[in-house]
C-alpha cells in the first residue's frame, strides 16, 4: 500500500489482490460477502483497506443515489476508482476527486467522445499520455462535479497540461476548476486527483 499526502488530502493506494479483511469493519466484511464476482469482491477489498488505512474503522460507508460512495455522519469527503491493477482512494476535507487508468488501454477508440477539437490542438497532444491522461482527468472531474448529465466532450474541456510539472487546468461549462495533479503508479497506470 502507498499513502501520499497532498496538502490537507491523503491519497491511498492498494493493488488489487492485496487488499486486507483484518482493516476492515464487520459492516465492510459483510458487505462484500454479498458479492457474487470475484472481480468485484477484490475491488471492493482494495478501495475499503485504502480507506480504512487512511480512517481507521469509523465512519460507516453509504452510498449517494449516483452510486457513489460518501462517509456517513462524517465531514470529510472521498472519492474511489479502481482498474484492473489498482484501487485508489483520496479524503480529505473538501470535496475531491481521483481516477486511476491504465496507459495500456486503448483510449483511440473512444477519443472522439472525450477529447474536443479545442483539446486537440493542445501543444502535448501527440505524447503519449495526452489520450489517458485526459481520460482521467475528465473522470476525475466527473466525481468531483457530483452532477448529473455531463458531457465529456462539451462540458469538461482540458484547457492546459504541463507534463514536466504534473498538473493541468481544466474548465467546467466555462468556469475554471481547481488545478489538477496526476503521477505515474505502478508501471503502466496513472492517477489523476482534483481537490
Amino acid at each position: 500500500m502507498q499513502i501520499t499526502e497532498f496538502d490537507s488530502h491523503k491519497v491511498a493506494l492498494v493493488a488489487i489482490g492485496e487488499g486486507s479483511e483484518s482493516l476492515l469493519t464487520p459492516t465492510d466484511r459483510a458487505y462484500i460477502a454479498t458479492l457474487t464476482a470475484d472481480k468485484r469482491r477484490a475491488e471492493q477489498l482494495a478501495w475499503r483497506t485504502a480507506l480504512r488505512s487512511l480512517i481507521g474503522s469509523t465512519p460507516g460507508i453509504g452510498y449517494l443515489p449516483s452510486g457513489a460512495p460518501h462517509l456517513i455522519g462524517s465531514e470529510w469527503q472521498i472519492s474511489v476508482s479502481h482498474n484492473t491493477h489498482y484501487a485508489a482512494v483520496v479524503v480529505g476535507p473538501t470535496k475531491c476527486g481521483i481516477d486511476i487508468e491504465s496507459t495500456a488501454r486503448n483510449f483511440a477508440r473512444v477519443a472522439s467522445r472525450y477529447i474536443s477539437s479545442r483539446e486537440e490542438l493542445l501543444p502535448e497532444s501527440n505524447h503519449p499520455l495526452f489520450r489517458p491522461l485526459l481520460w482521467s482527468a475528465k473522470e476525475a472531474i466527473y466525481k468531483y462535479l457530483a452532477t448529473e448529465g455531463v458531457d465529456f466532450l462539451q462540458d469538461i474541456i482540458i484547457t492546459s497540461v504541463d507534463i514536466p510539472h504534473c498538473t493541468l487546468r481544466a474548465e467546467f461549462r466555462g468556469t475554471p476548476l481547481p488545478e489538477l495533479i496526476f503521477k505515474e503508479v505502478g508501471g503502466n497506470n496513472i492517477l489523476c486527483l482534483i481537490r
